[in-house]
């Protein structure tokens, strides 16, 4: 809490001398101060995303073009970043025709206009992002390597995350909750029935990134895998709470692994009618 006061308190400073010429925030003669909403906004997004390798908190829906950000090297087939491009448009503003986006892309009060994500919270609307995203490569001797590369599924999560963090500058939406996290450490704080997990189950909108599968693991290590899981994607389930998920690989080759090792529940959320898949798997991988 007392990082995010201080967090607050340099984006108020900042937002009240470059939009309104304000030493102190508190001259502000507004009936609604917009600086301060605008601060509160860039401090959770600042809070919530994560840095590494980029700061997320500063990329947008431009951002995302099959490009790599680290070295301008292109990691997804151009094709199927403009498919995924489009379908995060749909998700967060309702547009499918890629003309009428490239009119108002740039216009961020036509944008915050169009948005729905309150609808999407409403009605618990699910998003599942995954794509194989090894490169195999040949070494001196002819052999083969296997390198992660990232493709953009973290980006993806951001830019929606971002967006349903943007809403809170509507106060209807001032008691929204926001978090992220990594499936390895949900995973055990689930085990070890840490109290941080409470704040991640109940979460208005949760982000857990980097799920894997771990096949290798135990029958026994399953079974406790999905023991600790189920519960925690039913609750969410049946809060009507949005759930991004992250995937490491392409969950269309393992259905029947991915249900042992992540519980029902979880696999609920991928077939449900109410969730957005984006896939990023392409030949460029």
């Amino acid at each position: 809490m007392k990082e995010f006061s201080k967090l607050k308190k340099y984006y108020e400073a900042k937002m009240a001398k470059k939009f309104c010429n304000l030493e102190n925030i508190d001259k502000c003669t507004k009936k609604v101060c917009t600086c301060k909403l605008a601060a509160e906004v860039k401090t959770y997004q600042k809070l919530v995303l994560p840095d590494d390798p980029i700061d997320y908190s500063k990329c947008s829906i431009l951002d995302f073009n099959g490009i790599s950000k680290d070295n301008n090297e292109q990691v997804l087939d151009a094709d199927i970043a403009l498919v995924a491009k489009m379908q995060i448009v749909n998700f967060c503003w309702g547009i499918k025709d890629k003309n009428k986006w490239l009119k108002i892309e740039n216009n961020r009060k036509v944008l915050s206009k169009k948005s729905i994500m309150d609808y999407r919270f409403t009605i618990g609307s699910h998003v599942v992002i995954y794509g194989d995203s090894i490169n195999t490569t040949l070494d001196e001797k002819n052999e083969m390597i296997f390198k992660n590369r990232p493709i953009g599924k973290t980006l993806i999560a951001a830019i929606i995350m971002k967006e349903a963090i943007k809403r809170r500058a509507c106060c209807h939406n001032l008691s929204q909750t926001y978090g992220w996290v990594s499936f390895t450490n949900l995973r055990h704080m689930l085990i070890n029935n840490d109290d941080r997990v409470f704040h991640y189950k109940m979460a208005d909108w949760l982000v857990i990134d980097d799920i894997i599968l771990d096949v290798e693991a135990s029958e026994k290590s399953q079974v406790l895998f999905s023991s600790v899981l189920d519960p925690f994607f039913q609750d969410r389930l049946e809060e009507k709470l949005p759930t991004i998920l992250v995937f490491k690989f392409n969950i269309e080759n393992d259905f029947l692994n991915m249900e042992k090792c992540l519980g029902l529940a979880l696999m609920k959320i991928i077939r449900s009618k109410n969730t957005h898949k984006i896939c990023l798997s392409n030949n460029l991988v």
